[in-house]
């Protein structure tokens, strides 16, 4: 039987490889342990968190009449200065120069067409028309609140407060308390925009 030859190294050909110690761990020459394992390495992009995204929020519809414009005014003013816009309704932050600042002028715009969007997904079919002459957001706020607080060089709001008031009736197919409620509402409403009504004229209106 032939002795087994010693391996050598040559000019040509593969180099001679190195007697492993048994129980010594055999190193690895490339990848990682989850790449020699048939997986990928988990990369940076995987492991870092998702950003945080603000949710939409579910801002009440305005009622035609103005019922509920007070309420309506609140949460959309909320809105608005969760999403940082607010200021631009408000008129207290002005667009700037776009030769001088084009970012900051775009960056106005966009968040100007945001507000009009809000105000207008805010609105009722009939009570879009009162601000379709509007470019701005300031605009948008300015002539809502002509249409509904009475305050603003109109008493449109008032007279339609004044006539629920004066109309109103109660049935006997509803709940009494819920029409009662309704009625002290907008008395309060009225008295917020300088109609108080007097506590012997509710009532007498209660009492019918």
């Amino acid at each position: 039987m032939s002795t087994p030859s010693t391996p050598t190294t040559g000019t040509t050909g593969t180099p001679a490889t190195r007697p492993v110690t048994p129980g010594t761990p055999t190193p690895q020459t490339s990848g990682t342990p989850a790449q020699t394992q048939g997986g990928s390495s988990p990369t940076m992009g995987n492991m870092s968190a998702k950003p945080f995204v603000p949710t939409k929020f579910d801002v009440p519809l305005l009622e035609d009449d103005g019922e509920n414009y007070d309420t309506w005014y609140v949460a959309l003013q909320l809105a608005f200065e969760n999403w940082d816009i607010w200021p631009i309704v408000n008129g207290t932050e002005l667009r700037l120069d776009q030769t001088t600042d084009s970012a900051g002028y775009s960056e106005w715009g966009f968040k100007d067409c945001k507000a009009r969007l809000m105000m207008i997904a805010a609105l009722k079919k009939v009570r879009q028309k009162c601000i379709y002459c509007a470019t701005s957001a300031k605009e948008y706020w300015d002539q809502i609140a002509t249409c509904y607080s009475g305050t603003s060089g109109s008493n449109e709001h008032t007279i339609t407060l004044l006539q629920q008031f004066f109309k109103a009736s109660f049935t006997d197919t509803e709940l009494l308390q819920p029409q009662i409620n309704k009625v002290i509402y907008v008395a309060q409403q009225l008295e917020t925009l300088g109609f108080p009504i007097i506590n012997r004229l509710l009532a007498s209106l209660l009492a019918i």
